[in-house]
């Protein structure tokens, strides 16, 4: 991140809209977190680490865990996001490398009913109108999930608040991010392809919104 842009980043930290947010959030989490035993579900994306930290500061030593495929390590900075993040925040962390699918972690259902996860309304107009249908807080009534929870305590920050929480607390994020500042970077594996897949969905944002952030700013 330039010096100008973790700059533009950190005057929006300062913003009471941006404070407001973030204390929102955590109360969404204290909420959620006595629900039920809960664990976050960190992709290593920038939303998922913004809202693994926003848990911890609540529950420091939270359960987390990432699901993956092994080879998706060879892609990107995962391994460096998560080595450098839990080196400062370390928490009850496990790496899932069984699958790549199980991205509701229904293994841990018995123990952990209540999933945080780093879904935000600005993504895309499917998690816009899940969010305002079902809430931040969500328990599930059919299905393999029945009588699970989802909680999404970020779903209000836009793509601003994301990278100003990020620069503020000095997070980590993947590398891919410095060459193009979309809204979501969001990658899965195909197992069978071996062949790493960007959503065309995903691609939000981008840099032209950097550009744009910066040029509002002056």
């Amino acid at each position: 991140m330039e010096r100008i842009e973790r700059d533009a980043f950190l005057a929006h930290a300062t913003l009471p809209t941006f404070k407001r947010k973030v204390e929102k959030a955590k109360e969404i989490i204290r909420e959620a977190l006595a629900i039920a035993p809960s664990y976050v579900a960190v992709s290593w994306g920038k939303d998922s680490v913004v809202m693994l930290h926003l848990v911890q500061s609540i529950c420091p030593d939270i359960l987390a865990v990432h699901w993956g495929c092994e080879s998706q390590y060879d892609q990107d900075s995962y391994a460096d996001v998560e080595i450098n993040y839990l080196k400062k925040n370390p928490t009850n962390y496990q790496r899932d490398l069984s699958d790549g699918r199980d991205t509701w972690g229904l293994k841990y259902a018995d123990s952990n009913p209540l999933c945080f996860l780093g879904l935000r309304k600005e993504e895309n107009r499917h998690r816009l109108i899940s969010i305002l249908k079902y809430g931040v807080t969500h328990q599930y009534q059919s299905g393999d999930r029945q009588n699970l929870y989802r909680c999404c305590p970020i779903a209000s920050f836009s793509w601003q608040d994301i990278w100003a929480y990020t620069a503020k607390y000095n997070l980590p994020y993947l590398q891919s991010y410095e060459n193009d500042w979309r809204s979501r970077t969001s990658v899965f594996h195909d197992l069978e392809n071996k062949d790493l897949t960007h959503n065309a969905g995903f691609r939000q944002g981008g840099i032209e919104k950097m550009h744009k952030y910066q040029r509002n700013k002056k």
